[in-house]
């Protein structure tokens, strides 16, 4: 059986590999901790709406889930990484690249085995 997931790579080893593309300004904003790295979702996520996000996305599978203050610390805590701690265990990488169409983006992500 094949399962198809957007926006995610996966292989059947014991290797972790995460791939996230943004624009540069998406970027830099994640650089200065405007923005964190949303683990259940792979996208940078604003610090004002992260909450709100991590919660709807723990109810899709937790219909008890409160969404209390200390609840969503928790949560926030658990779910994103800042630009500082973003793979912290493994190796990481970022590249710059200017699409065809001017564009400007970066690719960045972590790579490999699970701790």
């Amino acid at each position: 059986m094949r399962q198809v997931r957007i926006g995610t790579f996966e292989t059947n080893s014991s290797s972790t590999h995460t791939l996230v593309i943004v624009s540069k300004e998406e970027y830099e904003k994640f650089k200065k901790g405007e923005l964190l790295f949303n683990k259940e979702s792979y996208e940078l996520t604003s610090k004002k709406d992260v909450g709100k996000i991590l919660v709807e996305q723990r109810r899709k599978w937790d219909k008890n889930f409160k969404g209390t203050a200390e609840e969503m610390e928790e949560l926030i805590d658990e779910e994103t990484e800042s630009y500082d701690d973003f793979g912290e265990n493994y190796e990481t990488f970022e590249r710059e690249y200017k699409t065809k169409s001017g564009d400007e983006v970066v690719a960045f992500g972590y790579y490999g085995y699970d701790n």
